[in-house]
């Protein structure tokens, strides 16, 4: 009985320890999130103003700010500028390609040493 009863409360032990760390780490990422959400609501009311003002210099800024982070880290760069004819063009980047393997170098001849 009493070896039971150690084990239940082994159990009950380890089961509220286990259920207090994930009500932590659900609360952290909980107000991670409502802080990822508020920051994000605040950019929008800061930058609606100069989006009404000029929408489409608003957008191109914007595809500019974008574009700098991701070449930034970018091993390849490819600038495709739009068409003079100003009908759209459709991108795609393979970006699961092997990357190319360097040519071998030529063998040096060989001596005859007859």
């Amino acid at each position: 009985m009493n070896e039971a009863q150690s084990y239940a409360n082994e159990a009950l032990s380890r089961a509220q320890g286990d259920a207090a760390s994930r009500l932590g780490v659900a609360e952290s990422e909980r107000a991670a999130s409502t802080n990822q959400v508020s920051a994000e609501a605040k950019r929008f009311s800061d930058v609606l103003p100069q989006y009404r003002k000029n929408p489409e210099l608003f957008v191109r800024l914007w595809q500019s700010e974008v574009m700098q982070r991701v070449f930034t880290n970018a091993l390849e760069k490819k600038y495709v500028p739009a068409p003079a004819s100003g009908r759209s063009q459709t991108l795609r980047i393979d970006l699961g390609r092997d990357p190319t393997k360097p040519k071998p170098a030529p063998e040096a001849p060989k001596e005859d040493h007859h």
